[in-house]
């Protein structure tokens, strides 16, 4: 685990790297998000974090009559790649902030948390599809389904976070290298 950490970090610790994921990453979200706006992020985010059969199924129930339901199932083409990407993004950011912050191999570790994620979501994704084709008949799967993207949110609440703390420690690097 430690070699392949160390060489994740080598092979995506550059600026060319962040910005072509980067790009990627942007024309997918633009297109998903474009894709399901008419579905109510709020919606979306409320049927991907409950834990409840009932909540999950009033909201699928909503879509079908309005004869959104086919959107819901379309996005998928699209939503089991968009986590290997945005994991990528997330992994080549700490990458750099990594090495830009002079940190040890020790740090690694955390590359893990974005990986995590996106596995998760994958776990997501598999879940509500099997739930649609089983309409009804697999409550479990929606409990399962919620606590998977609830962990798979807070990983990437946490990846984010310590982009955000490296970020202001690299800043506060910077101008206190400049005082000296």
């Amino acid at each position: 685990m430690k070699k392949f950490l160390h060489k994740l970090r080598a092979k995506t610790a550059h600026w060319s790297v962040v910005l072509i994921i980067g790009v990627v990453w942007l024309i997918l979200q633009l297109y998903l998000t474009r894709m399901l706006s008419g579905l109510g992020m709020s919606k979306i985010v409320r049927l991907q974090t409950t834990l409840s059969m009932d909540v999950f199924t009033d909201i699928l129930k909503i879509w079908d009559d309005q004869g959104l339901l086919n959107l819901y199932y379309r996005h998928f083409y699209f939503d089991f790649i968009y986590p290997v990407v945005y994991s990528m993004l997330i992994v080549a950011l700490l990458s750099k902030l990594f090495d830009l912050n002079n940190l040890k191999a020790g740090f690694n570790y955390l590359l893990l948390l974005p990986l995590t994620a996106a596995f998760f979501d994958l776990i997501e994704n598999s879940s509500h599809l099997m739930f649609l084709s089983n309409l009804g008949k697999t409550k479990s799967v929606v409990l399962f389904s919620g606590i998977v993207s609830n962990m798979k949110w807070m990983l990437i609440f946490i990846s984010l976070l310590i982009i955000f703390i490296l970020t202001l420690r690299l800043i506060r690097l910077m101008f206190t290298s400049k005082e000296t």
